[in-house]
């Protein structure tokens, strides 16, 4: 078996779609997009920049609904939506997560683009969190009106994956301690094909294994 990085030359890594993703391009088509959710009566709410152009987002998400699966009620759903005023582009938030994921201080437990809100929620165990918190947060040069800190409380562990795992889950045991600022423990990887020449063979295991968590590195 040839190693991974050599196999890997040539050949274009692609990814599948996050629902962040497809909010992104939904921000491209409409440009005041700051977050979709679902009411109790299932229809679509926004948050727009300027709520008064409710007829583009309309337009946009009836072509979103649509590549979603909507199919012919596409039309029909997106003309029920309910624009609110927002504060901020969901792009920027979600910008602005990313930004604040380069340090992830102690004390955090979750981080979310909340649609519903218009904000970027910061999880963190204790309340006494908050001011370490919001001193990342300037030094991120990030709104503080953006954010807002949720007390999630401390998280329990109660088994890892060296006492209990999904034998259907080839990345489900913990096999090693490793030398990363990210984390203290890596999961088994797998061999994989290459989809396009099956005689390479790659090695695939999880980002939180490497210095790169959350991306694709290809090395």
């Amino acid at each position: 078996m040839q190693p991974a990085s050599q196999a890997m030359a040539g050949h274009k890594l692609t990814r599948s779609k996050t629902p962040d993703d497809e909010y992104l391009e939904l921000n491209d088509r409409l440009p005041d997009f700051g977050g979709l959710f679902f009411d109790e009566s299932g229809a679509p709410n926004v948050f727009l920049l300027d709520p008064t152009k409710r007829g583009a987002a309309v337009v946009a998400l009836a072509e979103y609904f649509g590549r979603a699966g909507a199919g012919q009620r596409a039309q029909e759903l997106a003309s029920r939506v309910v624009t609110h005023q927002g504060a901020y582009t969901f792009r920027a938030l979600a910008e602005y997560r990313q930004r604040f994921m380069q340090g992830m201080p102690i004390g955090v437990t979750s981080l979310d683009v909340d649609d519903r809100l218009n904000r970027f929620v910061i999880g963190i165990e204790t309340a006494e969190a908050e001011q370490t918190i919001r001193s990342e947060v300037a030094r991120y040069g990030i709104p503080s009106d953006a954010v807002l800190t949720v007390v999630e409380g401390r998280s329990e562990l109660l088994v890892t994956l060296q006492q209990q795992a999904s034998p259907s889950k080839i990345a489900g045991y913990q096999i090693n301690t490793i030398d990363n600022p990210l984390t203290n423990a890596c999961t088994l990887g797998a061999l994989a094909f290459d989809g396009v020449d099956s005689t390479s063979m790659y090695f695939v295991t999880a980002s939180h294994c490497t210095d790169a968590m959350f991306a694709m590195t290809g090395d």
